[in-house]
């Protein structure tokens, strides 16, 4: 179920869905609802990612990204480059964007 879920939500193709799992191989161990999915949704509300080639792309360049708690992990992160960045909200979406591996 974990592979189908990642190909349909993201739009992979089988080489994707093979680069990711290499990078991140627990990731095929991750509750979807309660891991993934969060997860997910938060990348695609962030940063805006419109499309599922788009979050595809994103999840691509730094997989264990996935692995983090958004609570407890990612939104922090997130706060901390705002404030390094004069609470400029823009500013850290883009830094990110740039560097996935900032979150991790």
């Amino acid at each position: 179920p974990t592979v189908d879920y990642l190909t349909s939500r993201m739009n992979l193709t089988p080489n994707q869905l093979s680069s990711i799992v290499t990078k991140f191989p627990s990731l095929l161990k991750y509750n979807i609802m309660n891991n993934t999915e969060p997860t997910l949704d938060w990348f695609n509300s962030t940063f805006q990612l419109e499309t599922p080639e788009a979050l595809g792309a994103f999840v691509q360049r730094m997989p264990p990204l996935l692995g983090l708690s958004v609570a407890n992990n990612l939104q922090p992160t997130l706060k901390f480059y705002e404030e390094c960045l004069g609470r400029n909200h823009a500013k850290a979406i883009n830094l990110i964007m740039n560097n996935p591996f900032f979150l991790g």
